[in-house]
């Protein structure tokens, strides 16, 4: 049972839900039909490494679930968006050095993490 109410759209994949407590949440859907084996064993690879991995600067994944021939990923919501949307919402001639200097920091981090576990990130 979908428990989400989507309020927004980004795209045709990705949209913006609220949950019962009131808390937003990206929701990415998939559809199921565009599932062979091996796409299905790459989105399940992904699932569970995202899953299975604790650091601060690494996506955390809140729930997944099929309804409705969809594959459905649920993700926290980041007001902000991407450094993409940030640029161009907000930061119209680009990031100032030392905001650069702090994401490159936390991406940074992330990635020691990863090879920490054996994991390459692509």
């Amino acid at each position: 049972m979908f428990q989400y109410e989507i309020k927004q759209s980004f795209s045709k994949n990705v949209s913006l839900a609220l949950d019962k407590s009131n808390k937003y949440f990206a929701v990415k859907k998939i559809s199921v039909d565009l599932f062979d084996d091996e796409n299905f064993k790459k989105i399940c690879e992904e699932i569970r490494i995202v899953k299975e991995n604790n650091h601060d600067n690494i996506i955390k994944i809140s729930e997944v679930f099929v309804s409705e021939l969809n594959l459905h990923i649920i993700y926290p919501f980041f007001c902000f968006g991407s450094c993409k949307e940030a640029i161009k919402n907000f930061f119209y001639v680009g990031f100032p050095e030392i905001l650069c200097a702090l994401i490159i920091k936390d991406i940074l981090l992330a990635i020691e993490y990863l090879h920490s576990k054996g994991i390459i990130h692509r």
